[in-house]
């Protein structure tokens, strides 16, 4: 990578205080791991500053200013070692130094042989990198989605396996409610239950499931145009890409988001699951975007960077 990293600072660092960036991201058998979703943001704000997928060869470059940057790799599957994110301090005085290797153990989830079921399975990790081997996770359908068809859903609970991997099965897109017992080591608390949403595929980890992280968020479209003492139901719809490659229209537990306006006295919004629901007040021009907040829950997951869409509303 020391080669790389010169081309690099010589094609892309010839501005003062910008350095070439240079990320390889590999799993634990040392694989180049391609098309894995990178995205880096600054280290004391929720701001994405550079993002990408990696090459053929497990690599992602980019050009930024010197300083202190979080990094974070995304691929289903892919848990990053020891935990993410990771730091990144880049000085465009050291070339070399600007080129990270970021190592991740790459599990490519089992299939469902059964159509309506989804299997999880996978190895969870702590914040050490070490598995985490006396966790036990109880799921149990979600009450207003108990039957599938006319099939009833029973509840499921689901024990270690040797060498903290995990093993099982669920109903394609069901929302099941998790419990956790033993994770106070690299949670840091105990969680109460949440609600879990599977995905409509044969095969998920269980990193995936347990803790997908938002990655980007997509209005369906870019403006709108409301008439001020006009309707009040005015809805625009929006979707979240998270870290398994899914697409949902509800954040997980472990981190909220808050939408953020530039003039909030334009409009009046509530958020619901998939919709923003908007009342115009006076005449002007109001840009919502969402914000990252922090979640409580979020000493082991870390505080996810993500992208949002803007979506501008104008009151005339």
């Amino acid at each position: 990578m020391g080669m790389l990293s010169s081309l690099l600072s010589s094609t892309l660092g010839g501005q003062t205080g910008m350095a070439a960036c240079n990320i390889h991201l590999i799993d634990d058998s040392n694989n180049d791991i391609s098309q894995a979703e990178i995205r880096i943001y600054s280290a004391n704000t929720s701001v994405v500053l550079a993002g990408g997928t990696t090459d053929s060869v497990g690599v992602f470059s980019c050009l930024l200013p010197n300083g202190d940057y979080d990094l974070r790799a995304y691929k289903a599957g892919l848990t990053i070692l020891p935990r993410q994110p990771q730091r990144l301090v880049l000085d465009d005085t050291d070339p070399e130094g600007n080129t990270f290797t970021v190592t991740g153990k790459f599990f490519t989830p089992l299939e469902a042989t059964n159509p309506l079921e989804c299997r999880v399975s996978g190895f969870l990790y702590g914040p050490d990198g070490e598995l985490a081997n006396d966790v036990r996770i109880s799921l149990v359908p979600a009450l207003d989605l108990n039957i599938v068809g006319s099939t009833a859903v029973v509840p499921r609970r689901t024990k270690r396996v040797s060498g903290g991997q995990f093993d099982f099965t669920l109903i394609r897109g069901l929302k099941y409610l998790a419990y956790f017992e033993g994770v106070e080591d690299f949670l840091g608390t105990t969680p109460a239950e949440f609600i879990l949403q599977v995905p409509d595929r044969a095969s998920i980890s269980i990193t995936d499931l347990l803790f997908p992280i938002p990655i980007d968020v997509t209005f369906s479209a870019p403006s709108l145009t409301l008439v001020a003492g006009g309707e009040v139901n005015n809805t625009i719809s929006y979707v979240v890409t998270y870290s398994d490659g899914s697409t949902r229209t509800k954040l997980v537990p472990w981190v909220s988001l808050n939408q953020h306006h530039t003039n909030d006295s334009i409009i009046d919004i509530s958020c619901m699951e998939g919709s923003v629901a908007i009342r115009p007040i006076r005449a002007g021009t109001d840009v919502l975007t969402f914000e990252r907040a922090f979640s409580s829950l979020v000493n082991w997951i870390g505080a996810p960077a993500f992208t949002s869409d803007s979506l501008t509303i104008t009151v005339s």
